[in-house]
């Protein structure tokens, strides 16, 4: 009997996943991936999916690679396995990684619902730091790894130099050329030796240890340096116990944090999985589903048929509300019955692994169990026919399934006779519906269909078909029933004519006057819901539209206002220039109303809404500079506010945005505020190397922008040089009317170079 989860493509859908797994640890989780029966839990995966999806979208870093500390896990779990220096080096290179993706996800990310899983990935960084210290990164044992190694490999090399320097004598010497076949030394079971000629004995006294094919090449070790090599082959034993002394320290250490790389292990396997349906997903929109007593979807997809065809992939829409038993739902062959049921079939139990679902919107029914009869279930092993190998199958169901089943049946009574198995179909169908179960068939038996019109709780469905073009339309109509029309499609295959015609005589013999108007009422009523259906679609698309053209209309009036202000702003700093510099012409009174007329209109213009209740502590987004801003202090009428580093006081009544969470983690990046509030906060302008004039027209704006800020003082920035730049600056500032004063600043703030201005 084939898996019910089988029947409806679910295990096909894993290894589709697992083509966009980046990990064998991923790999692993999908082949276990499995329904949960919770919906706590699903809903406690739900939201860990969604966050892991947003982090991967937000986070530019990738995952660690665990191509080889895979092998190494599955190494620690065998206690018959064999280990070398280099699985150490895997060990430590996977953990520091982990350390630096975990250190980065912490930092720049609000970590809340995969709180646990990353509180559950261990670092090890004394383990890590102790392999560093003792192996390289290409796999060697480091002298200092031991006090008795460093000794060791100190003496060993001390031997090895005196060997080669008796052996270099010897094939360096007088008449070496006699009996030195290669004037090299080469290292044979440990041991130094050299390639000599056969007659090297009438030269020298050695033991040979091998001979070439060819008899012309020996292996001889000298005889004044066999207790050297000796000695030599003695140490090289001695430093090899000592490296695996070592690593097997290393090992146990490693061993005795089991549970903790077994935690790791588990949490990134849920990391590598998340990240796989991150890849799977990639641009296209989705929804994780609600659950309830009922199904209600809207453009959902089958995601193999989705990612098979793409935007080709047509949705469908379904609806089994909570007073609804039974789904039936008809049509021709190949027009789309089975793949709906499938489509509901698998979204339902991808819904219940916490998946998200492509679709406008999905709510499933909640269910513990699922059960299919999908497909041709012969079975030639059991000497078992397609109906008797569905009837096996259905019995289980029927004994198994209650009012807390989904029973998905396909072509339920077919494979008998037509008579039986529709009467065998009805009964199925009733006794399901006595346990409470929620049942959706396929069926091409009018006697099936027709429950729908003798039954309350039974709903009917209709597959929409191309009869002109003879193709699906893959669209599940609510209400209609579908038929099977098997003279169409015979006739649109090119049938014999004669063969159709008596078959239409036969069916007229059969069929009464009540059927054949049924059928022609059901027909107009599938031409009328066509027409619906794409009504629908056109509203929905206008509103769409609608929404498009609000949106771009908002984005005009902001340019618009954004436009007018910086034109009232230029109009603004002209009059205080002329009102500075005390033209005659104009009358100040008259100056200062027109002064007073522009500041209300650029006050009008200032997007967002005007907050109220606002506190020390709050976080607000003031839209007029579009930045985020922390209340410092509020003093009757003002707020002393940090807007990124920058603290200056404004008026309650001009504060206008959005006001945002708190604890919004990305705040604490935007925003610095010092433990010591300064009531002077230092707003500065460089003025340095610019003639009076070009420094006065940057002041002259500067100046406006603090007033309607709320500053009360501006440091200006003009240096020492001649003094004439700040001479200039300071017979300017002293008519204009916006100024308190001004005053050099003190050493500490900045010395001669800086005046600093006070502001009405």
């Amino acid at each position: 009997m084939d898996s019910p989860f089988q029947q409806i493509d679910f295990l096909q859908f894993k290894e589709h996943l697992k083509k966009h797994s980046i990990s064998q640890f991923s790999s692993d989780f999908i082949d276990e991936l499995d329904p949960y029966n919770s919906i706590q839990k699903i809903i406690k995966e739900q939201n860990q999916i969604r966050e892991a999806l947003e982090l991967f979208g937000d986070f530019g870093r990738e995952l660690p690679d665990s191509k080889n500390y895979y092998q190494f896990y599955k190494k620690l779990l065998d206690p018959y396995s064999s280990w070398l220096v280099v699985d150490f080096i895997v060990f430590a290179e996977f953990h520091k990684k982990l350390g630096e993706f975990k250190k980065a996800v912490f930092d720049d990310f609000n970590v809340n619902h995969l709180k646990t899983l990353f509180s559950n990935i261990y670092v090890l960084p004394e383990i890590v730091d102790d392999v560093f210290s003792k192996i390289t990164n290409d796999g060697q044992v480091k002298d200092d790894a031991s006090e008795r190694l460093r000794d060791i490999r100190k003496e060993k090399k001390s031997v090895k130099e005196k060997i080669y320097n008796t052996l270099n004598n010897l094939i360096n010497g007088k008449d070496s050329e006699k009996f030195v076949q290669e004037r090299v030394i080469k290292e044979y079971s440990n041991r130094l030796m050299l390639l000599l000629r056969p007659n090297f004995r009438q030269f020298i006294n050695g033991i040979v240890h091998s001979i070439s094919g060819t008899g012309m090449t020996l292996y001889v070790e000298p005889s004044n340096v066999v207790d050297m090599n000796n000695r030599y082959q003695e140490l090289i034993s001695l430093e090899e116990i000592e490296v695996n002394r070592i690593l097997q320290k290393l090992l146990d250490v490693i061993k005795s944090k089991s549970y903790e790389i077994t935690e790791t292990v588990n949490s990134m396997k849920k990391l590598y999985y998340f990240y796989a349906i991150f890849s799977y997903i990639g641009e296209r929109d989705y929804v994780f589903p609600n659950f309830s007593n009922k199904i209600y979807v809207e453009k959902l997809h089958h995601p193999l048929i989705y990612d098979l065809k793409k935007e080709k992939s047509v949705p469908i829409d379904f609806e089994m509300g909570e007073d609804v038993n039974v789904a039936i739902i008809t049509g021709p062959n190949a027009g789309g019955k089975t793949a709906g049921l499938k489509s509901i079939g698998i979204n339902t139990v991808l819904g219940r692994c916490g998946l998200p679902l492509f679709a406008r919107y999905a709510e499933l029914i909640n269910v513990d169990k699922i059960f299919t009869d999908i497909g041709d279930q012969q079975s030639l092993v059991m000497d078992l026919s397609t109906f008797t190998s569905h009837m096996v199958n259905i019995k289980h169901i029927v004994d198994n399934a209650d009012g807390d089943s989904l029973v998905l049946l396909d072509e339920l009574g077919t494979g008998t006779e037509p008579k039986e198995g529709e009467a065998l179909a009805i009964s199925i169908i009733e006794y399901l519906m006595g346990k409470g179960s929620r049942v959706i068939v396929t069926t091409h038996f009018s006697g099936v269909r027709n429950m729908a019109y003798r039954y309350k709780g039974v709903v009917l469905y209709g597959v929409d078909f191309d009869y002109e073009n003879f193709e699906p339309k893959f669209r599940l109509i609510k209400g209609l029933a579908g038929r099977s029309d098997p003279l169409i499609i015979a006739g649109k295959l090119h049938f014999n004519e004669s063969i159709i015609l008596r078959a239409k005589k036969i069916l007229e013999e059969y069929s009464s006057l009540e059927t054949l108007s049924a059928d022609e009422l059901n027909r107009l009523k599938l031409d009328i819901e066509k027409e619906r259906y794409t009504l629908v679609e056109l509203k929905r698309s206008l509103e769409i539209k609608e929404s498009e053209l609000i949106v771009k209309e908002n984005e005009l009036k902001k340019k618009l206002n954004a436009k007018e202000e910086q034109i009232l702003s230029d109009a603004l700093s002209i009059l205080n220039k002329v009102k500075s510099m005390k033209v005659r012409s104009m009358d100040n009174k008259e100056v200062d109303e027109i002064k007073s007329k522009i500041i209300k209109r650029m006050e009008s213009l200032e997007s967002g809404d005007h907050l109220t209740d606002l506190k020390v502590g709050d976080i607000v987004k003031l839209s007029k500079y579009n930045k985020v801003a922390k209340i410092l202090e509020i003093s009757k009428n003002k707020a002393y506010v940090d807007m990124e580093g920058m603290k200056f006081t404004i008026e309650l009544d001009k504060i206008r945005g959005e006001k945002l969470s708190v604890n919004h983690k990305k705040l604490d990046k935007d925003i610095s505020v010092s433990t010591v509030v300064e009531r002077s906060p230092k707003y500065e302008i460089l003025l340095v190397g610019k003639t009076v004039d070009e420094a006065w027209d940057e002041l002259d704006k500067f100046l406006d922008k603090a007033i309607l800020s709320g500053w009360d003082r501006v440091f200006v920035i003009h240096g020492r040089g001649s003094g004439a730049l700040r001479k200039g600056l300071h017979n300017i500032l002293k008519s204009d009317q916006r100024v308190k004063g001004f005053r050099i600043a003190d050493i500490k703030e900045g010395g001669d170079a800086i005046t600093i201005v006070e502001l009405i």
